[in-house]
């Protein structure tokens, strides 16, 4: 009897003195836990029942079968009968895996890691999965911007324990280089990249985006990295442009479908870093007569004392506008009157999700007060707390390309379990939802839907206090000034198709639908629609809009700053 060893101490060559000897019969043995479909068909080996043993032919077979990758190493062993010889090939398997241990804790989901592997607790070992394994896991952190990402070890351990031993990178240092007024920790508190966590190339994307919103600097370099292969962290450099800590604006801004002067100014840093005063006079002609339209002062605290991780803003305004109010039983326009509104709130935010998700909670006292008190409407107060959650996935607010927003909203006035608010009884509900499809490299396809529900006390308020729809920003095709549709529930849907013509021009093809009434109504056959043809074109405060809108009667022309969602 001889036992020959694949890549052991003999080879199949060695076979040589039974070299002349007829194949009587071909086996395996060792096979426990691998199934017969796992491993090459004996029909297949070059090694055939009634030829001569080929120590060439031996070597390739034994090949064939240890790549098939269950075995820890395969051997011949070869019995001589009087008719010839027997050939067996000795298959000794690989362990049987226990489970999936990790040397350190990885950043991404363990299920989900496990969940892509072929290698799982209760299979055998097989290495060509094993090498299979290696690549998806290494493609699974890439495609999730782990770009410093080395897998140094895939293997068993000696209680059979598969073991995944990974270096995901980390960061050294984060700088932000050319600040003079605003502390670095101000803005590193905000960034989800830390010093000392994993390197991941969609947040450095992401952080880039969160120092631009701030508001404090003109521009923002494209971050620069400095790697250390040996340690495998990396440094991460950005540089900025600081702006103005204090500034004034003059200019034109869109009410409705008017547009009015304004006056604003601003101030950053004032009882603590990173604090803000805004300031804000509009100006209006009406009837030809110049005359304020409103004012407004505002107070925000990114994160409350520096300390806190919630934000605090407080408003307090006075406005002058022309509203309307509708005879209750008939719905008819009744009369415009000019009102005067004084108010102040107070709001917290509270972030759930990094730069996606935040609750916020507010209160809010305004006193509406006619210019002539009628027996239909008197001064009334709005008193009343609110909760709103806002989700956005959403990059650039200015002209987004992909990405999504929710925002639900429950407002409340009056009497509550424990306490009682002065002022009117009533109750608002808000559902505003948006989606942002790119299509190719230049158009995007956005939808917008919008609900909204108010439940008025037993007593007349203007009709603003509910719901007017149709508009520029609403329901175009109809003349906003002219509140074409009123009433205490509202459903919006727009849809859009915009297209970048050239860098500076960017022509967008809509249809709206909508209303706005006492009742529910959601027969889309009687809904009002508005479509058309729009131009956009970019400029440093947002896109220029022009907007050619049908709506039921005739053709209306739309202006406007920015994006209408």
């Amino acid at each position: 009897m001889i036992c020959l060893l694949l890549y052991g101490h003999a080879r199949a060559q060695d076979i040589n003195p039974l070299s002349k000897q007829i194949i009587q019969s071909v086996s395996y043995s060792g096979l426990i836990h691998v199934k017969d479909k796992h491993v090459p068909k004996l029909g297949s080996l070059k090694t055939k029942v009634g030829f001569r043993a080929s120590p060439a032919t031996l070597d390739q077979d034994l090949r064939t079968i240890y790549l098939s990758g269950y075995f820890k190493h395969v051997s011949i062993k070869t019995k001589k009968n009087q008719d010839g010889i027997d050939i067996i090939f000795l298959c000794s398997e690989n362990a049987k895996i226990n489970a999936i241990k990790f040397v350190t804790p990885p950043s991404v989901s363990k299920k989900e890691l496990k969940k892509i592997m072929r290698n799982t607790p209760g299979k055998i070992l097989n290495l060509n999965t094993l090498s299979e394994d290696r690549r998806r896991i290494e493609s699974f952190y890439t495609k999730r911007g782990y770009a410093l990402f080395k897998l140094l070890a895939l293997s068993l351990d000696d209680k059979n324990n598969l073991i995944i031993d990974f270096s995901e990178g980390k960061i050294s240092t984060i700088e932000i280089q050319g600040l003079t007024k605003i502390k670095p920790a101000i803005l590193l508190r905000d960034l989800a990249l830390k010093k000392g966590k994993v390197f991941n190339s969609k947040l450095l994307r992401s952080d880039r985006e969160t120092l631009l919103k701030t508001g404090y600097f003109s521009s923002v370099s494209a971050p620069k990295l400095i790697q250390s292969s040996q340690e495998n962290t990396v440094k991460i450099i950005f540089k900025v442009t600081e702006k103005k800590a204090n500034k004034i604006n003059v200019g034109l801004e869109q009410e409705q479908e008017e547009f009015v002067g304004f006056l604003s100014g601003s101030r950053n840093h004032n009882f603590i870093q990173s604090d803000l005063f805004t300031g804000k006079v509009q100006v209006s002609n009406e009837n030809q007569e110049i005359g304020v339209k409103s004012y407004a002062l505002s107070y925000y605290q990114p994160w409350f004392l520096n300390r806190y991780k919630f934000s605090l803003s407080s408003q307090f305004w006075t406005s002058f506008k022309q509203e309307i109010s509708a005879n209750q039983a008939t719905k008819q326009l009744k009369t415009i009157q000019k009102t005067k509104r004084k108010g102040k709130s107070f709001k917290l935010g509270f972030p759930l999700i990094h730069n996606r998700l935040t609750l916020y909670t507010r209160y809010k006292n305004e006193l509406i007060t006619p210019e002539k008190s009628t027996n239909q409407i008197q001064p009334y107060n709005l008193h009343s707390l609110s909760s709103q959650l806002k989700y956005s996935s959403i990059a650039n607010f200015a002209n987004p390309r992909k990405g999504a927003y929710i925002s639900i909203e429950l407002e409340k006035g009056g009497p509550f379990k424990l306490f009682t608010l002065p002022g009117i009884n009533f109750s608002r509900a808000n559902f505003t939802a948006a989606t942002f499809i790119p299509v190719k490299k230049n158009g995007t396809v956005a939808i917008r839907n919008a609900i909204g529900l108010f439940r008025p006390a037993e007593r007349e308020t203007f009709e603003s206090e509910s719901y007017i729809v149709g508009g520029a920003n609403s329901l175009r095709g109809y003349d906003a000034s002219k509140y074409p549709f009123f009433g205490t529930r509202k459903f919006i849907l727009n849809t859009e198709y915009r297209h970048y013509l050239h860098p500076k021009i960017q022509i967008v093809l809509f249809y709206d639908i909508g209303y706005a009434q006492d009742t529910w109504n959601f027969s889309p056959s009687t809904f009002p629609t508005g479509r058309g043809i729009g131009l956009r074109f970019p400029t440093p405060v947002g896109p220029l809009r022009l907007d050619l809108a049908k709506g039921s009667d005739s053709l209306f022309l739309h202006f406007g700053l920015g994006q209408v969602f």
